[in-house]
């Protein structure tokens, strides 16, 4: 069981988003593959302070931040895309969150502890990460969380499994990756 922090929710969730046009992603470290359509895959990492708290916050922020455009409107192939792009947040056009997204809008969660890394001359180092055991039951919640806030729309929420080697394939939609350090 995860020890209580009191840091106050303020510890790091890393995230780095990816609009996709589809993904897969391997479940069982064999050969169970999950499938997502249209939407975004969350590369997810916990840096030492984070919290229940803080998934939370993350949460909330990731699904309400207006990232993506309607159907029609995206720039990239076809018009399709589901990103956005400077221009058009200027525009008539308004980018929509996930959560107000009018279409299908579906999401694969990737646990990625290498995300907490640092370069130290030649090698990487994790000493910024969360333990272990804690960054599995905070990854848990975060996938738990984004299911139970999204049960009312048509939204596959695809999780993979902590501590798996995470094969994935994915159709980009463009090269519209956000990265984001979420208190």
């Amino acid at each position: 069981v995860m020890e209580v922090d009191k840091s106050d929710g303020k510890g790091t969730v890393r995230v780095v988003l990816q609009s996709c046009g589809s993904a897969k992603l391997l479940l069982d470290n064999k050969d169970e593959w999950g499938t997502i359509s249209k939407g975004c895959v969350i590369y997810l990492g916990f840096l030492k302070g984070a919290n229940k708290a803080a998934v939370e916050k993350a949460v909330q922020t990731l699904l309400n931040a207006k990232l993506f455009m309607p159907p029609g409107q995206g720039i990239g192939t076809g018009g399709n895309s589901v990103a956005v792009n400077d221009a058009q947040q200027e525009s008539k056009n308004k980018p929509t969150s996930i959560k107000e997204f009018p279409a299908r809008f579906d999401i694969m969660i990737v646990p990625q502890a290498s995300l907490g890394g640092t370069l130290r001359g030649k090698s990487v180092q994790y000493h910024s990460n969360v333990a272990k055991e804690d960054g599995k039951e905070l990854y848990d919640y975060f996938v738990e969380t984004i299911k139970n806030t999204v049960a009312d729309r048509e939204t596959t929420v695809l999780g993979g499994t902590y501590g798996n080697r995470q094969g994935y394939g994915l159709d980009t939609e463009g090269p519209h990756t956000y990265f984001f350090d979420l208190p």
